[in-house]
């Protein structure tokens, strides 16, 4: 689902897990961390539910992260 959503954004990010109803997800840069923060996790987190009916989601986290 995460691939459907953010398909812009995937090469530079990787899903990390679901805890508690949050979707961590691994960002590459802190450019684009403080863009889908600020920007896009409002849409994105409509497509995910949207996409995953059955999974109580309740917010999006982006963190950090190099690979």
């Amino acid at each position: 689902a995460w691939k459907t959503a953010a398909s812009e954004f995937v090469a530079d990010t990787a899903v990390l897990g679901l805890k508690r109803g949050v979707l961590e997800i691994a960002v590459r840069n802190a450019v684009l961390l403080q863009e889908l923060t600020q920007f896009h996790k409002r849409g994105l987190l409509t497509k995910l539910r949207a996409a995953l009916p059955g999974v109580t989601l309740t917010d999006l986290k982006f963190r950090a992260a190099a690979w």
